[in-house]
């Protein structure tokens, strides 16, 4: 056995001790590999599923997170090495594994294996120290001298299914990093068990660096620890201070506005921006933290749709009654709102002192609280904190598993850090995700800025409004179309969109909209916005819109059951196209620069975002139950596609019932109802108050182009008409004529 070993500890050490001394020798490392052999052993971690969740593990090679769910596939327990300090004492690599994953600690020493369990925490290393429940014969505990001088490093490693012994040759004294406050040794990638040239322990290193100094020499049994006992009192010293902190928030929403999402059938799988995703929520729980007496952090990354319909906040304690609470605002830059409760609350989480550096290197505590429906599970772990990153805005962010998601806390029970989803930034494609922003642990001194100066950091366009106002939008009044590689070409902009990648050709300006304000003109290329406050221009892109408006529908709208008519389409494009979407996301109000290209040249224009006229998703509506039919003024949107001037009467059939006198007489959602009774109807007041109390009506209805005369009469069960059809002879027809529906008494 020991032959093989040697062996291969030969292939990987051949370095040269360092000083005056003699090189090592063939016999010195076997005698070394030899001696040291019986102070190794392998500690071997039986893991287990947790309601169904596979273990994972922070790689300390790569310092990425590992599914561990091999070991439970394959049967084989998770293997690490293990440095024996006593007779029942060893010395392991913190595993970063919760201990819900963990079934039982073995530790192997040849064909021998003996129980054991973790019994305390190095504070300033990742370390854990196990116990033995008996002596393994012929283990031999490694005994260290403080004084030696290093000049070995040996690692004990597990390579093609074999167990080896690897030594190299180190020199520490030359390397340092010297900081105004503090000065570090730095030990690069050696192995962790340091010795000197004849093989006596120094000490055990298991990060890169070490402070100046020989604190770390020695036994690991004489560093600072804390006993496991120690963590489970902090624990459950944690739970309570949870139990007053975090909460389960209940957000209730309105119900959206409308009959459907006609506008736009597909809207349910995206996200919520273009009216689909989280648009239609009118019910979510999430996570909140009490910071302050009357301050509640709740984590929800609400975009300007969904908090227009936000109604009421509960905050929900692990023990105790509901709380209501208020919404006092929307972060800008972070996907949070803050509310405030009813009551001031006591028992608000404690932010530590200092900076984020004066606890590197440090042992930790996380407490991370989900929802789960409307259950609250807190967990409790333990981290090293020795990963620290320079992130959004120059701040530096520790990096740690779960730190998205976990309250880092100091072995006192002060917070360290919060998890805070960053606000994704605006972005062009109109399909993109909103759930898509990093997320930060923020440091508490980043949070202690943050909560001074909360009324500069409100986005006041993300706020809840009335019914009337939820759908409003962002607009410049324009009309784009997509910029392929030929109409770049054309005019004269393939460099300025590269190529047709980006860029909007503008082929109507709304008139007196801000577009039009600013000169705007058919023919310009809108390529890109840049956002006051932003580092990053959004670039434009139009994307394949052909789903929000078809106007192919009017040649098979009489072919359309009733009951599918709901799940039609509306001919007209969207008013939330891909640039109102960014815009909305930008929010109402926020300064913006738009860069424009005409005849090769570039300009800009200043703009702040406007919120649009009404548009068909968010236009009055009124509901005849008689008639069985829902009606919406005309907006914007829909008179330029069905060609009405302002000035010209009419409202919007937007849901018809199936089987009510409307649906017998044949009238579809999208025709216009421009007459009731020879009197013009302007808009849906004007329609209730016309069509209120009538035994007769006398509908003129249109088409596009062409129209017809609806004589209903309200006193029957079964409506009678009489249809005229009347057609344009300036425009070509649309689409058919209604046809005549088979059970309707028709009058000449």
């Amino acid at each position: 056995m020991w032959k093989h070993i040697v062996a291969v500890t030969m292939l990987l050490a051949t370095g040269m001790a360092a000083g005056k001394d003699r090189p090592l020798t063939e016999q010195d490392l076997e005698r070394i590999a030899q001696k040291l052999s019986t102070s190794l052993v392998q500690v071997e971690i039986q893991l287990q599923m947790d309601n169904g969740e596979a273990p994972r593990e922070v790689c300390p090679n790569c310092g990425r997170v590992h599914n561990q769910s091999e070991h439970l596939e394959q049967e084989r327990p998770m293997v690490r090495a293990g440095y024996l300090l006593s007779d029942h004492r060893v010395l392991l690599r913190d595993p970063s594994i919760h201990p819900r994953f963990i079934k039982s600690w073995a530790v192997r020493f040849g064909e021998q294996t003996a129980g054991a369990k973790p019994v305390a925490l190095a504070r300033q290393q990742p370390a854990m120290l196990l116990e033995l429940e008996g002596p393994l014969a012929g283990a031999v505990p490694l005994a260290f001298q403080a004084n030696g001088k290093v000049e070995l490093g040996i690692q004990y490693v597990l390579r093609d299914g074999r167990w080896y012994v690897s030594a190299t040759a180190v020199s520490l004294a030359p390397t340092v990093f010297v900081r105004t406050d503090q000065k570090h040794l730095s030990l690069g990638s050696v192995p962790p068990l340091l010795t000197d040239r004849k093989g006596v322990p120094v000490g055990i290193c298991l990060i890169d660096h070490l402070r100046l100094g020989d604190s770390w020499k020695g036994s690991p049994l004489d560093w600072p620890m804390v006993s496991m006992a120690e963590i489970d009192r902090l624990n459950q010293m944690l739970g309570q201070r949870a139990a007053r902190a975090a909460f389960c928030a209940q957000l209730n929403f309105r119900s959206p506005r409308g009959e459907g999402d006609s506008a736009f059938p597909f809207s349910r799988f995206m996200p919520s921006e273009t009216g689909g995703g989280q648009a239609s929520v009118t019910e979510q729980t999430t996570l909140a933290l009490l910071v302050g007496s009357d301050q509640v952090l709740v984590f929800a990354a609400l975009d300007q749709g969904q908090t227009a319909r936000l109604e009421k906040i509960t905050l929900c304690p692990q023990e105790g009654e509901p709380i209501p609470a208020s919404f006092v605002g929307s972060l800008k830059d972070f996907g949070c709102l803050v509310a405030r409760p009813d009551q001031p609350r006591e028992g608000a989480m404690e932010l530590v002192p200092g900076t984020i550096h004066d606890y590197a290197d440090q042992l930790l505590l996380t407490l991370r609280a989900e929802v789960w429906g409307k259950r609250q599970v807190v967990r409790f772990d333990h981290v090293f904190l020795s990963n620290l990153e320079v992130g959004w805005r120059n701040c530096v962010y520790p990096r740690f598993e779960g730190a998205d998601r976990s309250v880092l806390v100091d072995l006192s029970g002060r917070v360290v850090a919060i998890p805070m989803p960053r606000r994704p930034a605006p972005r062009s494609e109109r399909y993109s995700y909103h759930g898509d922003g990093e997320s930060l642990s923020l440091p508490a001194q980043q949070c202690r800025e943050l909560l001074a100066d909360l009324a500069c950091r409100y986005d006041s366009s993300n706020v809840p409004v009335t019914d009337k106002d939820e759908d409003r939008i962002g607009w410049m009044g324009v009309e784009l179309q997509d910029v392929s590689s030929e109409l770049a070409r054309e005019k004269n902009v393939s460099y300025e969109t590269r190529n047709g990648e980006v860029g909007g050709l503008v082929t109507f300006v709304y008139p007196d909209s801000p577009a039009s304000q600013a000169g705007v003109k058919p023919g310009m290329v809108l390529l890109r916005l840049y956002p006051e406050g932003k580092p990053c221009p959004v670039d434009v892109k139009v994307e394949d819109e052909r789903y929000s408006g078809m106007s192919e529908i009017w040649e098979h709208l009489d072919e359309i059951p009733e009951e599918y008519m709901d799940r039609a389409p509306s001919p007209w494009p969207s008013a939330r196209s891909s640039l109102n979407a960014v815009l909305t996301k930008l929010g109402i109000g926020q300064r913006y620069t738009a860069e424009f290209c005409e005849d090769g040249k570039t300009f800009r224009r200043d703009f702040t975002v406007t919120a649009s006229p009404p548009h068909y998703d968010s236009a009055p509506r009124v509901v005849s139950k008689d008639l069985g039919l829902t009606v919406r003024d005309l907006t914007f949107e829909v008179r330029r596609h069905l060609r009405r001037a302002p000035e010209e009467p009419g409202v919007v059939v937007s849901k018809v019932k199936p089987g009510s006198k409307a649906a017998v007489a044949g009238i579809k959602p999208f025709e216009v109802i421009t007459h009731v009774n020879d009197g013009p109807v302007m808009n849906v007041a004007e329609f209730e108050k016309l069509t209120a109390d009538q035994t007769t009506l006398n509908l003129s209805v249109k088409r596009m182009t062409r129209g017809r005369v609806l004589k209903i009469r309200m006193d029957r069960k079964a409506a009678t008409t009489q249809s005229t059809t009347t057609q344009s002879a300036a425009t070509a027809p649309a689409g058919p004529v209604a046809s005549q529906p088979h059970n309707v008494e028709t009058q000449p």
